[in-house]
């Protein structure tokens, strides 16, 4: 699966770049313990995640990315001294193996275009896994 921060740059802008890299460790952290022990998350640059779940089927995997989902948002953040509690949000692609293309870099392809089409097109905050016939969802 792939892992994009909501409106990253927003909050950049906003927090500033030292409160940025603070909310990519809160959330890294967060991330960690949604899964299990025996998956694998990385930050793979920027504000984007990657999580590699060993023998799940593609129902469980969009199951554990809502988990993950569910747990980062209700997690309060505080940017800075600002006393404020901020509401991080992320969305998430999710393509499983075997699919059509059995190549790493088209399963990855495949959770980017369910990250994009699905949750960054339906406005964040949501998973979407890119199902074995093609479609998103």
């Amino acid at each position: 699966m792939i892992i994009d921060v909501d409106r990253f740059k927003f909050f950049n802008d906003t927090y500033r770049h030292v409160e940025g890299d603070r909310a990519l460790r809160f959330i890294a952290e967060k991330l960690s313990g949604a899964f299990r022990k025996s998956d694998i998350v990385a930050r793979v640059g920027g504000d984007e995640f990657g999580v590699l779940l060993a023998d799940t089927g593609h129902r469980e995997a969009v199951q554990l990315a809502d988990r993950a989902r569910k747990i980062v948002r209700s997690a309060s953040f505080h940017p800075g001294e600002t006393g404020r509690s901020v509401a991080l949000t992320i969305s998430i692609g999710v393509a499983t193996y075997p699919t059509p293309n059995r190549e790493l870099a088209a399963l990855y392809d495949e959770a980017d275009r369910a990250l994009m089409h699905g949750s960054k097109k339906a406005g964040g905050d949501s998973v979407y896994g890119y199902g074995e016939d093609g479609t998103i969802g």
